[in-house]
């Protein structure tokens, strides 16, 4: 026990603090000898409550987490980008209604119907950078290098958007990035200054910056970590950053400057009650339908909840609010294993402590004895393939009786609960599930208050010999991405190559692999999904290549080098 105490910084004493026994109980046990670790903070009524930190900070040179740590918070720094845009329109500088292209003209003319607003909320349409790197081959932990300039010309490389802009919301990075241009060309100034001088300075965040050199020396920086591969030396394995894109993500900070940041959010006495509101505005659809996003926050219907997390490498961050209970939780962790996503069950824990409902824990409603069965269960099992997800659901039968839904890798998700239209309600959830027998297949359709998408049910069995996927074999370019890959047989394995990276076996599938065949004519490599596109004489033209992000990359056979 004492080593555990020596080892874990310990709570900062304040008086009163109810929430200590939470924290110990949460990340004490994770950080009992020497590991990465987290900075956790509560705020309650604009003061910080609560501020714990455990930890190594960096574990070559045996450096504590402390109050001065700098952590990578990714994408939870969208919020500031956000912010400079509020700025620049009450400066009447730039409308949400601009096109990204009035100010950065140079992008292709597909861009032409984006707009700022488009951009902000996550419904352009614009493909998400961080996946068409993997798909075109850089490294899957992202150790290449990545700058700012990078990004923003794989972007302008796009020759086509995943959907018409305001038709739909799927989060895009890539939106964020351009934000960043735009606010770049419009001050003239590097994006890094303008939001010193707009946001940082004036607030105070003295220990707060945009982090646009991985390379340069900042103070108290925190290094991230992953688990070390099987058969390594150690426990722990450094994920070093090589990302300068900002924009998107970015942000240094400490627990403290989060703080400071946090009472804007809740008062807007430095900045101003506009941009408060404007970043708490929900987004909106072309159509008028209201989304679950405002300015870099996610916000529910009843803005009970404004929440954002990120993710970088080994570095996972939280920031959880709940505006009308006074309560802001942070959790910043430096590691990127099932301990790091705690944030959501220590917000929970927290108000328990404070005495205080949750407003995300919702009863679900009484069911009767046997309501969940169906008369045409048998029908509607079986596997739906979700074409704009990558991905797929499996409808399955319940061992207590009805039907289930099932997520992609066939674990249990709800129950289907039947309603008097045919259609089903999730248990737990609530959210709509409605099936309808449209040609060339059966088609489901998962409906909440905010999004929807369709699958459609296909012949989910793998190939069970080589034959069945030998005509995949050969070699496709994407002419968007300037990048290749080979699908090679070797004796009885199907192997896929990208650029220089090792093969992977994707037939037979080796076992305890992420990869995943969904039928003969698409496989989960792990990363993306590849699917087959072939002639009307049933010729491999190609592969549309994609993951949850991205759709309809195409890759075209081509020859051999």
């Amino acid at each position: 026990m004492c080593a555990m105490l020596v080892l874990a910084s310990a709570a900062i004493a304040q008086p009163h603090d109810p929430i200590t026994p939470a924290a110990d109980a949460r990340f004490g046990e994770a950080t009992a000898t020497p590991r990465p670790g987290f900075a956790v903070g509560v705020i309650q009524n604009g003061e910080l409550i609560h501020e714990s930190y455990w930890g190594y900070a960096n574990l070559e040179h045996q450096i504590k987490i402390d109050a001065a740590s700098k952590f990578y918070i990714a994408s939870m720094s969208k919020q500031f980008t956000a912010a400079l845009i509020g700025q620049l329109i009450e400066d009447e500088k730039l409308s949400l209604n601009d096109s990204v292209r009035t100010y950065l003209p140079d992008l292709p003319e597909i861009y032409e119907p984006v707009t700022i607003a488009h951009c902000m909320w996550h419904t352009s349409g614009v493909r998400e950078y961080t996946s068409l790197l993997l798909i075109r081959g850089d490294d899957l932990r992202g150790q290449d290098r990545m700058t700012h300039a990078d990004a923003l010309a794989l972007i302008s490389q796009q020759v086509d958007l995943d959907f018409a802009p305001g038709t739909e919301m799927r989060y895009s990075s890539s939106g964020y990035v351009l934000l960043s241009a735009v606010i770049e060309a419009i001050e003239d100034t590097p994006f890094r200054e303008v939001a010193e001088q707009r946001l940082f300075d004036p607030l105070g965040m003295d220990n707060t910056l945009f982090d646009d050199d991985h390379g340069e020396i900042v103070l108290d920086r925190v290094q991230s970590y992953r688990r070390q591969d099987a058969g390594a030396h150690g426990e722990w394995r450094s994920w070093l950053k090589h990302f300068d894109v900002v924009g998107d993500g970015g942000v240094l900070t400490t627990l403290t400057d989060l703080e400071k940041w946090d009472r804007e959010l809740s008062n807007g006495k430095v900045l101003g009650k506009t941009l408060q509101r404007f970043l708490k505005t929900q987004g909106v659809l072309n159509d008028g339908t209201e989304l679950p996003y405002g300015g870099g926050l996610w916000l529910t219907d009843d803005r009970a909840v404004e929440s954002h997390g990120g993710g970088m490498g080994g570095f996972i961050s939280d920031q959880i609010r709940f505006p009308e209970l006074g309560v802001s939780v942070y959790v910043l962790a430096n590691r990127n294993d099932d301990f790091a996503f705690q944030g959501w069950a220590f917000a929970a824990d927290v108000l328990t402590k404070l005495g205080l409902d949750n407003p995300l824990s919702s009863a679900e409603p009484s069911l009767a004895e046997g309501s969940f069965e169906t008369d045409n269960a048998d029908d509607l099992k079986g596997a739906y393939f979700l074409q704009k997800r990558n991905n797929r659901r499996f409808v399955r039968g319940h061992p207590e009786g009805g039907l289930a839904l099932h997520d992609g890798g066939d674990a249990f998700l709800a129950r289907l609960h039947p309603q008097s239209d045919g259609s089903f309600l999730t248990v737990p959830g609530l959210s709509r599930v409605a099936f309808s027998s449209e040609e060339p297949a059966l088609t489901m359709t998962f409906e909440t208050d905010t999004y929807a998408y369709t699958g459609w049910r296909y012949d989910d069995k793998p190939p069970s010999s080589i034959e069945q996927v030998r005509d995949m074999a050969g070699r496709y370019c994407s002419n968007e991405l300037k990048s290749a890959f080979e699908l090679i047989i070797d004796d009885e394995l199907l192997l896929f190559q990208q650029q220089n990276a090792p093969p992977i076996q994707l037939f037979p599938t080796p076992e305890g692999s992420n990869v995943s065949w969904n039928g003969n004519d698409r496989v989960w490599t792990g990363a993306f999904m590849l699917k087959k596109v072939t002639s009307s004489d049933t010729e491999v033209m190609g592969f549309d290549v994609g993951d949850g992000r991205v759709s309809g990359v195409s890759f075209h056979s081509c020859a051999p080098q």
